[in-house]
């Protein structure tokens, strides 16, 4: 706890802000799980049920990877922005109440107030971009993996890299 003290803004509730973070790390992982619904209501269409088995249908074909996606992942999104209002809710908190941003700019370490400002929430904005990307190889290893080889459509790899860039 003594690093997110000492690099927080004086005053800061550092506990309610972490707890504010995990939750939307929560939010994150909540959101994404759109994804696995949508991925199993398609996989289930693939088939045909009889009395006693199912059987892959002779036309079947699994939606797109992105499709399934959808907006599964724009929480990560919602977190890197609130995380981006929080260090300009930082560096205003330096100008009220005691206005110490004056004793901030007489510091030896010039850098100090920008770190107290930005290192936290970049932090935090690496953290979510981490999860989110990893969600997202998860959930494209469980498309590739789960689906039928005769089901997939081409080129899903070179589909992943436009929801990367």
């Amino acid at each position: 706890m003594t690093f997110l003290t000492k690099n927080a803004p004086p005053g800061a509730d550092i506990q309610n802000q972490v707890n504010w973070y995990f939750g939307g790390l929560i939010f994150i992982g909540v959101w994404s799980l759109g994804f696995l619904f949508r991925f199993s209501t398609a996989y289930e269409r693939l088939f045909n049920r009889n009395e006693t088995s199912r059987y892959l249908r002779g036309d079947a074909m699994m939606p797109e990877f992105t499709d399934l996606l959808g907006g599964s992942l724009r929480a990560v999104f919602v977190i890197v922005l609130a995380l981006l209002v929080c260090i300009v809710m930082n560096y205003a908190s330096f100008h009220q109440g005691s206005k110490s941003i004056y004793l901030m700019k007489r510091l030896p370490d010039r850098w100090e107030l920008h770190r107290r400002c930005i290192l936290l929430p970049a932090l935090g904005i690496a953290g979510s971009l981490l999860i989110g990307f990893t969600l997202l190889m998860i959930y494209f290893a469980i498309y590739m993996l789960v689906t039928p080889d005769r089901c997939l459509p081409p080129d899903q790899w070179q589909k992943l890299w436009s929801v990367l860039l």
